[in-house]
């Protein structure tokens, strides 16, 4: 297959609509749309034309031209991560210099699962032909278990993963993750992406249950800078909780949320305010054709403190009455000063 057929492919690929993440389990999902972050001119896909497990593209694309601006080849099947079930892409550092690819994870036929992640510097000089090469553009890490990816650091030196130590069993009839005999504990940890070696210890602020993490992540954000991540979790249950890492400094505090019997989490939706000074954990559902979205949760970012949303106070047809009526008469009354 010539480059040109490739390259074509690759145009193809990035022109799909969004899609949401495919996945079996929670170090599985992908995003086959890529990745575009909001203000980048790019948006990076993968693509394995006819080499589903052989060969795969990774392609820089003009999101205002749709024009190729780099590409680069790797063996195997190579994908953009999604970080939630809601299909939100991840990978890609904030100073776009770091790119983070994924492929599902292998499964022996003795012991436990294999993760591996490819590790690319989007500054490397562009590929040109295919054949053997050695260049150093990209750095392989290899991990024990099933493994996802949660975030990166804005300069893209460590990335921020998750593994569950028990496998994911699916959803029961309302949707909501079943859990394996026992917790279905997550475990974050921190992955220097120079050496592809696990950082010691799990990325919390405390030990103890009550920073224990659980279940699986149904939606992602990012603040400004992209210095904070924040994510949606399943928890126990129907109790989710928001996961906020601060991926500078490599600590992560679990926010739990004032709600319980959630009974369709994939309804639940992540909202940051003006310069990432709250957040909010909102609904959203579908009436007469058209999407309604409710706040649950507003979160302050600086204090972590969550709470339920004042209710709004509705006027009743009385109350609008009233103050109409006052005001035509207090103007008549104005009116008859005058000519007199």
């Amino acid at each position: 297959m010539s480059l040109a057929c490739l390259l074509a492919l690759v145009s193809l690929a990035a022109a799909l609509a969004a899609a949401p993440a495919a996945a079996k389990g929670p170090g599985s999902l992908i995003s086959p749309a890529g990745i575009a972050p909001a203000g980048s001119p790019y948006r990076y896909v993968t693509v394995s034309p006819g080499f589903p497990d052989k060969l795969t593209v990774v392609a820089r694309i003009d999101r205002r031209g749709g024009k190729i601006r780099r590409w680069w080849y790797l063996r195997g099947g190579w994908y953009v991560p999604a970080v939630a079930y809601d299909g939100t892409a991840g990978g890609l550092s904030a100073d776009g210099s770091t790119l983070l690819l994924t492929r599902q994870a292998t499964m022996p036929s003795a012991g436990p699962p294999k993760t591996t992640l490819a590790i690319m510097e989007t500054d490397r000089p562009t590929r040109t032909a295919f054949g053997e090469s050695h260049d150093p553009f990209v750095d392989f890490a290899r991990l024990k278990g099933e493994w996802g990816l949660v975030s990166l650091s804005p300069d893209g030196a460590t990335a921020f993963v998750s593994h569950h130590p028990v496998r994911f069993r699916g959803h029961d009839s309302d949707g909501v993750p079943i859990a394996p005999r026992g917790t279905d504990v997550l475990v974050v940890r921190a992955l220097d992406t120079d050496s592809g070696r696990l950082l010691p210890g799990p990325v919390l602020d405390r030990d103890g249950d009550r920073d224990r993490l659980d279940g699986i992540p149904y939606a992602q954000v990012a603040g400004p800078g992209g210095r904070w991540t924040y994510t949606l979790y399943s928890g126990d249950r129907r109790k989710p909780f928001v996961y906020a890492l601060d991926t500078e400094r490599g600590r992560g505090t679990r926010i739990d949320l004032p709600l319980q019997g959630i009974r369709d989490p994939y309804s639940l939706n992540l909202r940051l305010g003006h310069l990432g000074q709250n957040l909010r954990v909102s609904r959203r559902w579908r009436v007469d054709g058209r999407i309604v979205e409710r706040t649950l949760v507003e979160i302050d970012t600086a204090t972590f403190a969550a709470r339920r949303p004042r209710p709004q106070a509705v006027a009743s047809a009385a109350d609008s009455i009233v103050p109409r009526a006052l005001g035509l008469a207090l103007g008549a009354f104005v009116s008859r000063v005058g000519e007199d």
